[in-house]
């Protein structure tokens, strides 16, 4: 039977229908399917209790009974997300997901009718690369879903809905905001504990402009992933997979000094305390990008500075993938790799120095 909730739907302020049947054990049992459309919560109680029937039959066939954000909490972020370099994301994400209206309904009761919405205003309040994120997210929490049995096969609400199509972005420091963000990290307060995070955040900045490195990459850097023989720098990417950076005078410059202040401890991580691997400089970078007056600039802008950069001194874009740590090379050309159109000015003045050339061999 339909079970009428005392509480009406906030955005629409119309009543709000649950479903309460007899299960396979014959005791009266509640699914949460909070839906205000009467005929499609009447459309619910119909197949739950066609599956009621089909466990009397099939227990091995019996879907596990747990609504959006009991799954979330209990299931899709402890066995799913924990441990993975991105967690902090998946939790940050999975926050805003359950503080949606029909986060209380039943896996089994959420539709396309549910999650469209959802997503276009998203779409309408973030960027769409943002959105795109958080959608992925949400895919794959139905589909876990139905991978461990929570709802049935084939019944995924995100199944068939396309994501925003992203374009580039192509945000790229110029010479003199480098020179202006690095003026600007200076402490605070003249004390030896804001004289050190100046120069830490300051290194930061430099080591990516130098050598390219994800934010996560660098965080991560212990001193025993420098060699100064052969002059490298060997981050640990993506998946697992590591690879090697050279490093420039400046680079090496800076790294010989972060590794000589460990005292020879080539298992403590290059920025922190040494310890642990900090978790993350975002905060420091704001302030210092508002004290230079530089807007909208990324701490990930650093690395696509870094690409294109490379390219404009005449880097191969083979060479440039591999340092970049990209499996396709279009993943490189497409992203990071902005060339400024001053650039792009000079170069193709160049031209005349070639015809001049070959009017000189000519005579």
């Amino acid at each position: 039977m339909l079970v009428k909730r005392k509480k009406l739907d906030k955005r629409t302020k119309k009543p709000v229908w649950d479903v309460r049947i007899r299960n396979e054990h014959g005791k009266l049992q509640f699914f949460p399917v909070g839906d205000t459309r009467k005929t499609f919560v009447k459309e619910c109680e119909e197949k739950l209790k066609a599956q009621v029937r089909e466990w009397k039959m099939f227990p091995e066939h019996k879907i596990k009974s747990a609504t959006f954000r009991e799954f979330v909490i209990k299931e899709y972020l402890p066995k799913h997300a924990s441990g993975k370099r991105s967690e902090r994301d998946y939790i940050s994400i999975c926050k805003k997901l359950n503080r949606e209206m029909w986060a209380d309904k039943q896996l089994q009761a959420i539709t396309r009718h549910d999650v469209e919405p959802y997503l276009t205003r998203r779409y309408t309040e973030r960027s769409d690369a943002t959105a795109n994120r958080e959608f992925t997210i949400l895919k794959g929490i139905f589909t876990k879903a139905e991978d461990w049995g929570f709802i049935p096969r084939g019944t995924n609400p995100c199944k068939g809905v396309k994501l925003v199509k992203e374009e580039p972005r192509l945000r790229i420091l110029s010479t003199e905001e480098s020179i202006r963000l690095l003026d600007k990290c200076k402490p605070i307060h003249d004390t030896p504990f804001w004289r050190w995070r100046a120069l830490e955040i300051r290194d930061q900045i430099e080591i990516v402009l130098e050598t390219g490195p994800r934010k996560e990459e660098l965080l991560q850097l212990k001193c025993d992933d420098i060699n100064f023989e052969t002059r490298m720098v060997r981050y640990h990417g993506k998946g697992g997979k590591k690879r090697s950076v050279p490093m420039n005078k400046r680079a090496r410059e800076i790294l010989e000094r972060r590794v000589e202040a460990r005292n020879g401890n080539r298992k403590s991580f290059l920025f922190g305390d040494g310890g642990v691997a900090p978790q993350d400089f975002k905060r420091a970078f704001k302030t210092v990008c508002n004290s230079a007056g530089i807007e909208d600039l990324r701490i990930h802008d650093l690395r696509r500075t870094f690409g294109s950069r490379c390219a404009m001194a005449g880097v191969p874009p083979k060479t440039l993938q591999k340092w970049m740590g990209h499996e396709d090379i279009k993943t490189t050309l497409k992203y990071y790799v902005h060339i400024p159109e001053d650039f792009e000015k000079e170069a193709i003045e160049k031209l005349s120095d070639f015809r001049k050339n070959d009017s000189q061999d000519d005579s």
